[in-house]
C-alpha cells in the first residue's frame, strides 16, 4: 500500500508472507498507481478480510491516494489499530507526544490520524530507494524486516533472524528427500486406472470437435451461394460443439437468410477496455483503454477508424460522444480531460488542465457545450467546449473521491456521486450547489442517473441501496430501495422514466418501479459473479448487464426474463457495456482488451429458438445433400420434425 522498488518486494514477502515454525501468514499488496474503479473495490475488500496486518508503505505519493486512503479507513473500521504497521518509504514521519498524533507533514494518510493510541512502531527503508540491489541477506534489509515480522509472527526478533537460518538449512535437506519420494507417487498416480478412461473422453471430444471444426468450414464456403445449405451445415456444427467457429458460422448464414445480425471482436488495445460509447447516429464506437489510448471502430464494418488516439500519459477511464457526434470527451489517470474531432481524429487544442488527480468521469451537456468532470480530487468541474477553457472555479464540497456525474435533460443541473456518502446537485449557470447534500446513504455513492423529466435522481451505493432524490426539493423520494445483499455499482432510468435498473456485485440485476418505489418482481439472476453495469435500450424493452464473470446479458423488461442465451466470448470481466441509438446493436468493454459489438436479433435463447430460426428460413439437407458437402459426416438431418 504505497511506492517501494521492485527489486525490493519480492524479498520481503519471504519475512513477512513465510512461515515460522510451520505458520504462515497471507501477504496482499496493492500500489498506488490503482485508480478506485469500482470494478476492483471486492477483490480488494476480500483480500483485506483474509488478513491479519496491514503494513502501510508510508510515502508522499501513497498518503495523496484516494485508493490507499480507502483501504486504511476500512482497516480503521474493522480492525485495531496494534494490526497496523508502518514502512516508511518515502518523505517523512513525525510524532508529536504533546498531541499523540502525528505531525501535518507525516506522510500517512487521512485515516491513519486521530486513530493510534500511540506512537506505532515504523520502520525506515527510505535508504532503499536509492539502492541498485537489495537482497534477503543484505544486513540493514533483514534487520528491518525481522523487525516487521517479529509482531505478525508473535516471537522476539534476533530469534526470528536465528530461526530463520535454521529453517531455511532444514528446508534445504526436507526438500531434497521430498522429492525423489513425490516423484515416485506420482508416477504411481498416473499410471492408475483412469488413463483409459480419459483417453476415451479425450477421443470422443477431438471427434466431436474435428466434425464440428469440418461443418463448419463447409458452412462458410457455401454461405454467399446457397445460404440455405451453408445455414443447415453451420447449425448442426453448433449443435455438435457450439464453440465459436461454428457460432460465427450459424451467424454469418443467418445474415444471409435475410435475418440482421453480426458479432464483431474489435481489437487493438492492450490493456483493459474500461468504457464504451455509441456516436448519436449509431455507426462508430468508441473505446476508452488502460493502454492510454482512446480508438473509435465503424460499427459496420467492425474496424478500427483510423489510428488510436494517442495523448494520454496514463489509463483512459471513460469516454462520451457530444450529441451530435463530433466531438469525443475521454477522462484520464493523468489528471486532464481531453476533447477528440471525430472526423480529423485529432485532439481539439490542448488538454483540458485543472484536477489534480484522476479523473474517473466525464459527461457532455445535452446542449453540447459543456463537458462535466469527475475527479479522485474531490472536485467536479465543468468545461466549455469551445474555447476549452474550465467554466469558473471547480465545484467543491465533497470531501472524497467523486466517482460519476450526469446532467439533467434541460442542462440546467448536473449530479455528482462520491465515496464520502453524498449526491450534490450543481446549478450549471451559477456554478454553485443546489441545496444541501443528498444524505441518506451510508456508504460510497458510485453512480447516478437522472430520469428524463430531470425530476428525479438515481443513486447507486456501497451500502447494498438504490436511493431516489426529488431534484426539486432536495429530498428522498421514499424509502431506500433495498434487497440487494451486496454493493451496487451503478443505475439507469427507462426512457419513459417509469423504470431504474441497477447492477450489484451480488450477482443481480433488479428493476425498480420509480412511482411506488418497490421492486418489479424478484431479482433477474444468471450472473455468476459481481453484476458491474446496466444499460436501457432505447425503447425500454430491454436491459443489458456487464459481469465480471466474463458475459453480457440481455433482459427483456416487461417479463423479467432473460432474452436469449448469456452473450459469450469474453475471456474477462466485463466492465461496461452500451447500446446504440436504434436498440440492435449492443457493445461491451472488458478486462480482456476488447470491445465486442453483438446484434440482438439473432440472438437466441436456447438450442430449440436456434432450430426454430433455422428452419423458419430453410427446409434442411437431404442425405445426398449432406453427403455432397459434408462427406464421411454422419447424416443428421436438421429440420426433420420430432
Amino acid at each position: 500500500m504505497g511506492v517501494w522498488r521492485p527489486r525490493c518486494r519480492p524479498r520481503w514477502g519471504r519475512w513477512v508472507s513465510g512461515g515460522i515454525g510451520g505458520a504462515r501468514c497471507g501477504c496482499f499488496a496493492t500500489t498506488t498507481s490503482l485508480a478506485a474503479t469500482p470494478a476492483l473495490w471486492p477483490t480488494i475488500e476480500r483480500a483485506l478480510e483474509r488478513t491479519r496486518y496491514f503494513i502501510l508503505l508510508a510515502s508522499p505519493e501513497s498518503a495523496a491516494s484516494g485508493w490507499v486512503e480507502r483501504e486504511v479507513a476500512w482497516w480503521r473500521e474493522h480492525r485495531s489499530a496494534d494490526s497496523l504497521l508502518i514502512v516508511l518509504t518515502g518523505g517523512g514521519l513525525v510524532w508529536d507526544r504533546g498531541a499523540n498524533e502525528f505531525t501535518p507533514g507525516s506522510a500517512v494518510p487521512p485515516s491513519a490520524r486521530g486513530w493510534l493510541s500511540g506512537e506505532p512502531l515504523w520502520v525506515d527503508l527510505r535508504w532503499a530507494r536509492d539502492e541498485e540491489h537489495v537482497a534477503a541477506h543484505h544486513p540493514r534489509f533483514r534487520d528491518a524486516a525481522a523487525a516487521l515480522a517479529a509482531p505478525i509472527h508473535g516471537t522476539d526478533k534476533d530469534e526470528l533472524v536465528g530461526e530463520d537460518v535454521r529453517q531455511h538449512r532444514r528446508t534445504v535437506r526436507l526438500a531434497r528427500a521430498a522429492v525423489a519420494s513425490i516423484a515416485v507417487l506420482a508416477l504411481a498416480a498416473v499410471v492408475g486406472g483412469i488413463f483409459a478412461d480419459f483417453q476415451r473422453r479425450e477421443a470422443n471430444t477431438e471427434r466431436d470437435a474435428a466434425r464440428s471444426l469440418a461443418l463448419a468450414s463447409a458452412a462458410v464456403s457455401l454461405i454467399d451461394e446457397q445460404p440455405d445449405k451453408g445455414l443447415a451445415l453451420a447449425f448442426e456444427a453448433y449443435m455438435l460443439r457450439p464453440r465459436s467457429e461454428a457460432a460465427r458460422a450459424v451467424l454469418s448464414a443467418l445474415l444471409n437468410v435475410r435475418e440482421r445480425g453480426v458479432i464483431g471482436t474489435l481489437t487493438g488495445h492492450t490493456s483493459t477496455v474500461f468504457g464504451v460509447a455509441f456516436s448519436r447516429d449509431g455507426r462508430t464506437v468508441a473505446s476508452a483503454s488502460a493502454d492510454r489510448t482512446v480508438r473509435l471502430w465503424d460499427v459496420r464494418s467492425r474496424r478500427p477508424r483510423g489510428g488510436s488516439l494517442t495523448g494520454h500519459t496514463s489509463t483512459v477511464y471513460g469516454v462520451a460522444f457530444s450529441p451530435d457526434g463530433g466531438t469525443l470527451v475521454s477522462a484520464s489517470t493523468d489528471r486532464t480531460v481531453r476533447l477528440w474531432d471525430v472526423r480529423s481524429r485529432r485532439a481539439r487544442g490542448k488538454p483540458l488542465t485543472g484536477h489534480t488527480s484522476t479523473v474517473l468521469g466525464v459527461a457532455f451537456s445535452p446542449d453540447g457545450r459543456t463537458v462535466a468532470s469527475a475527479s479522485a480530487d474531490r472536485t467536479v468541474r465543468l468545461w466549455d467546449v469551445r474555447s476549452r477553457r474550465p467554466r469558473g472555479r471547480p465545484l467543491t464540497g465533497h470531501t472524497s473521491t467523486v466517482f460519476g456525474v450526469a446532467f439533467s435533460r434541460d442542462g440546467r443541473t448536473v449530479a455528482s456521486a462520491s465515496a464520502d456518502r453524498t449526491v450534490r446537485l450543481w446549478d450549471v449557470r451559477s456554478r454553485r450547489p443546489r441545496g444541501e447534500p443528498l444524505t441518506g446513504h451510508t456508504s460510497t455513492v458510485y453512480g447516478v442517473a437522472f430520469s428524463r423529466d430531470g425530476r428525479t435522481v438515481a443513486s447507486a451505493s456501497e451500502d447494498r441501496t438504490v436511493r431516489l432524490w426529488d431534484v426539486r426539493s432536495g429530498r428522498p423520494r421514499g424509502e431506500p430501495l433495498t434487497g440487494h445483499t451486496s454493493t451496487v455499482y451503478g443505475v439507469a432510468f427507462s426512457r419513459d422514466g417509469r423504470t431504474v435498473a441497477s447492477a450489484s456485485a451480488d450477482r443481480t440485476v433488479r428493476l425498480w418501479d420509480v412511482r411506488s418505489g418497490r421492486s418489479r418482481g424478484e431479482p433477474l439472476t444468471g450472473h455468476t459473479n459481481a453484476v458491474v453495469g446496466v444499460a436501457f435500450s432505447r425503447d425500454g424493452r430491454t436491459v443489458a448487464s456487464a459481469s465480471a464473470d466474463r458475459t453480457v446479458r440481455l433482459w427483456d423488461v416487461r417479463s423479467r426474463r432473460p432474452r436469449g442465451r448469456p452473450l459469450t466470448g469474453h475471456t474477462s470481466t466485463v466492465i461496461g457495456v452500451a447500446f446504440s441509438r436504434d436498440g440492435r446493436t449492443v457493445a461491451s468493454a472488458s478486462n480482456d482488451r476488447t470491445v465486442r459489438l453483438w446484434d440482438r436479433a439473432v440472438l437466441w435463447r436456447d438450442t430449440a429458438e436456434l432450430k426454430t430460426r433455422v428452419c423458419r428460413s430453410i427446409t434442411g439437407l437431404s442425405e445426398d445433400q449432406w453427403q455432397l458437402h459434408a462427406p464421411g459426416i454422419p447424416y443428421r438431418n436438421t429440420c426433420a420434425s420430432p
